[in-house]
C-alpha cells in the first residue's frame, strides 16, 4: 500500500493557507472601511502579509514613527479612540466562525 500521507500533509497545508488568506484579506477590508481617512495615509499602510512556507498571516500597518495608528486605536488625552484593528478583528471572528468547509 502507497503511503500517501506528505500528500495529504501538503494539501491540508494548502487548504489552511487558503483559509488564512482570505481570513487577513477580511480584516485588511474592514480595517480599511473603518480607518479615519482624512489624509488616506493610515488606509493606505493597511496591507495583508503571509508566511512564504506555513499557514501564518496577518494584516496591519507599516506606519511606526510616530505611532499615529496605535493613538488612533487607544487614543490620547487629546484623540478619541477610534479603534480599527480591534473592530476589524471582531469581523475576522465572526467570518470564522460562520465558515463553510
Amino acid at each position: 500500500m502507497k503511503d500517501n500521507s506528505a500528500q495529504f500533509k501538503a494539501h491540508l497545508l494548502q487548504k489552511r493557507r487558503a483559509v488564512v488568506h482570505k481570513l487577513c484579506f477580511i480584516g485588511e477590508a474592514s480595517a480599511k472601511r473603518r480607518a479615519p481617512h482624512k489624509t488616506s495615509r493610515f488606509r493606505d499602510s493597511i496591507t495583508t502579509e503571509m508566511h512564504p512556507t506555513d499557514a501564518v498571516g496577518r494584516y496591519g500597518t507599516n506606519i511606526s514613527d510616530p505611532p499615529y495608528p496605535f493613538f488612533l486605536e487607544f487614543g490620547t488625552r487629546f484623540i478619541t479612540p477610534r479603534p480599527t484593528f480591534r473592530n476589524s478583528l471582531e469581523d475576522v471572528r465572526k467570518a470564522a466562525s460562520t465558515w463553510k468547509h
